[in-house]
């Protein structure tokens, strides 16, 4: 999006440096007050109460405002044109279950008890918005769903360019299974742990950080490594080596197909979310019915069987092509800003 607007400026409530992208160190940041208080700047999940406040607080002046937005960004004020770019849905409202599994019982009150609040300020900043966007059809028919909203498709880019660098992982060779995943519970990598410990003559490697690593790690079998977060140049050479992507997530979006097909790799997926977009079942992968090891299993076998085609596969790939999504960012703001 930056491309598509050289010179533009990030407003967000947070902003961590040493944890996030290295190229947004150029970028001119707004932050929010709470952003000035180290603790809760590395804990911000632990301000869910009061970041519609926060939200609200902030302004921007501009005749085009782009919001990507998971649950927050809507709520931003201008009196420019606002145009609401939707990653994912608010979780935490609409998909509560899948986002909240494993979570002790305190958080599931507390997130029970904050919802009737936080949906209507959540709608209330939905419908400030001029023009409203996403990345697959799924995410479409919801939005349609929750807040009778048509939104337009721009599918989110590949931006790992599989002819840049690559650095080799130690111990690894090609013919595994990859998975690149935050460890997160809705993610359902422990899913894909439980299957491979049925699957002694295959191999899972999981790229990520998060939560949930020590306990993963812990009680992964032999055939699963898991490795921490990887930077690019690695990613792009477990890409390169895998066999195929594979992924039990509830997604929007499916990225990780996309990264992989940019390789010519195929991808095991659940037939949920975004995957039912990036995949082209039997084409360019495989897809099972429930986040289950079993399910993942039988997916596995089927893959085994399945002739699939690199050349078809990479083919997929160029509709993801940063180049295009810059310029239809680029066309959208450009359409809005005549109307500002």
């Amino acid at each position: 999006m930056l491309k598509a607007a050289p010179g533009a400026r990030v407003v967000t409530p947070f902003y961590e440096p040493s944890a996030c992208y290295p190229e947004f160190l150029e970028v001119p940041m707004q932050t929010s007050l709470l952003n000035r208080i180290r603790p809760i700047r590395e804990r911000h999940r632990l301000t869910l109460p009061v970041l519609p406040i926060v939200m609200r607080q902030m302004r921007v002046d501009a005749d085009v405002v782009i919001c990507g937005t998971s649950g927050w960004a809507q709520g931003i004020r201008t009196e420019g044109r606002k145009i609401i770019y939707f990653y994912a849905l608010t979780r935490w409202l609409y998909e509560r279950e899948a986002y909240l599994k494993g979570s002790g019982v305190g958080r599931r009150v507390a997130a029970s008890l904050l919802a009737p609040a936080l949906e209507r300020w959540d709608r209330r900043t939905m419908a400030t918005g001029d023009r409203f966007v996403t990345e697959g059809t799924v995410m479409q028919r919801r939005l349609a769903e929750i807040y009778g909203v048509d939104a337009e498709i721009i599918p989110l880019p590949n931006t790992l360019d599989p002819g840049a660098p690559r650095r080799s992982v130690a111990g690894l060779s090609e013919g595994f299974f990859f998975c690149a995943s935050r460890l997160m519970p809705y993610k359902n990598v422990d899913v894909l742990v439980e299957a491979f410990d049925a699957l002694p003559g295959q191999n899972l490697v999981v790229a990520g950080d998060g939560p949930l690593l020590t306990d993963l790690r812990r009680s992964a079998p032999s055939n699963v490594r898991f490795l921490g977060r990887c930077d690019d140049d690695e990613l792009r050479w477990l890409y390169a080596q895998c066999r195929a992507v594979i992924t039990a997530a509830i997604e929007p979006f499916g990225l990780t197909p996309v990264e992989g097909a940019a390789f010519g790799k195929p991808t095991v997926a659940l037939r949920d979310g975004g995957f039912v977009d990036t995949v082209i079942e039997g084409t360019t992968g495989v897809l099972f019915d429930e986040p289950e090891p079993a399910a993942v299993r039988a997916a596995v076998r089927c893959f085994e069987d399945l002739p699939l085609d690199e050349a078809r596969i990479l083919e997929h790939s160029c509709q993801y092509d940063e180049a295009r999504f810059v310029e239809r960012i680029r066309t959208l703001i450009s359409q809005e800003t005549a109307l500002a």
